[in-house]
């Protein structure tokens, strides 16, 4: 085998390492952008609950994601319970709530940027790849 067909093994190998972790970003993209659209509800209905919108007493809300069960609620309190992380809530009144959400939501901002500059590297990368060995096998033919 000479060096050169070597090189584009190692070139398509390359690739095909470059291919997989691009799907993983994707991923990781898909994933960080569900927590964060989150976040963002979770602030908007802090909000409601704090201007009193919610005190509806027929609430309807979702049991679960994808809202395959609705459940009647009566709200008995404000106060929101509010995920710190490590599945570790606090009761915290509105301000609290928000300054903890506000916080997720930068913090989970900043790493989906720097997974989606990871990620336009990557591409950008593979696309390089492809057209090198696009005109490898051009001259070859």
């Amino acid at each position: 085998m000479s060096e050169k067909e070597a090189s584009v093994e190692e070139i398509l190998a390359h690739a095909s390492d470059l291919e997989e972790q691009i799907k993983t970003l994707q991923r990781l993209i898909e994933s960080y952008s569900d927590a964060l659209l989150n976040v963002r509800i979770a602030k908007q209905i802090n909000d409601s609950l704090k201007q009193g919108e919610l005190a509806n007493p027929n609430l309807i809300i979702s049991g679960d994601k994808r809202a395959n069960i609705l459940l009647k609620a009566t709200l008995v309190e404000s106060r929101p319970i509010v995920h710190i992380g490590l599945n570790l809530y606090v009761e915290a009144d509105h301000d609290l709530a928000l300054k903890i959400l506000d916080a997720k939501e930068k913090i989970l901002s900043g790493q989906l940027d720097r997974i989606k500059k990871e990620y336009d590297q990557r591409v950008k990368e593979y696309k390089k790849l492809q057209d090198f060995l696009y005109a490898v096998s051009q001259r070859t033919e």
